[in-house]
């Protein structure tokens, strides 16, 4: 067999993390609830929705969407998120996908609005992502996503690309059991790349801003710099 590619490590890592995910980052995670506050103004009662990565349900769980479930649709590549997130939301249509493009065949509509958020940093290739994105959006629809910035003299965020671990004994202490130590891959763009993808895809970035997504755990307490994209769909 084969080493793992990059996608492959990091669907395995939030699988097996997926039933402490909820815990580990309450309160600290900044990105959901970041991007909820730019999609709250554009829901409407029939407003189609579509969260990429949706993970155990962050975004979801930072909107109002109890009366719109049945607009509201979502993806994942990790099994283990999307058991906890149908639990906590039983009316949404959440799938298991292994490439963005699989979505086309689930016959489902065209979105008005697609929201992303704390995804695109363990994805390789976001140029690629983005084209595929846009080909869901109705015309005028928006995408906001969420990505790690390149930061020059940033102790984290100066590299293209990361590796990083979960120990054993880590997971332990946060009361996850696991044989070997869990890695995970990070990855980053400059912002111009991010702009230059996007119109490329035939995205007009609408805002683009930097916020703390969280702080690393003491004694470092690092603070992770995250960008915001609010991009609206142009004609096909």
């Amino acid at each position: 067999m084969g080493a793992k590619e990059g996608n492959e490590i990091n669907r395995d890592f939030f699988d097996t993390i997926s039933r402490v995910y909820d815990k580990r980052t309450a309160g600290d995670w900044k990105a959901p609830s970041a991007v909820a506050a730019k999609a709250k103004p554009l829901l409407g009662a029939n407003t189609k929705l579509l969260d990429f990565g949706v993970g155990t349900g962050t975004v979801l769980a930072a909107l109002d969407v109890s009366a719109i479930q049945s607009n509201i649709f979502g993806v994942d590549v990790a099994s283990g998120m999307i058991d906890v997130c149908r639990n906590k939301f039983p009316g949404v249509d959440i799938r298991q996908i292994t490439t963005a493009r699989e979505i086309s065949t689930f016959g489902w509509p065209q979105f008005d609005l697609i929201l992303s958020s704390g995804v695109f940093e363990y994805i390789e290739r976001i140029d690629s992502l983005l084209c595929v994105l846009k080909e869901f959006l109705s015309p005028g629809g928006e995408l906001i996503f969420t990505y790690q910035p390149i930061i020059f003299h940033h102790p984290k965020q100066l590299d293209r690309a990361t590796k990083t671990s979960w120990t054993v004994d880590f997971a332990g202490s946060i009361g996850l059991n696991i044989a070997q130590d869990l890695e995970v891959i990070e990855f980053r763009w400059h912002a111009h790349e991010v702009h230059d993808f996007c119109r490329t895809a035939g995205l007009e970035i609408l805002q683009h801003e930097s916020f703390v997504a969280y702080y690393d755990l003491r004694p470092d307490t690092t603070p992770r710099i995250y960008n915001l994209v609010r991009a609206k769909s142009g004609p096909s």
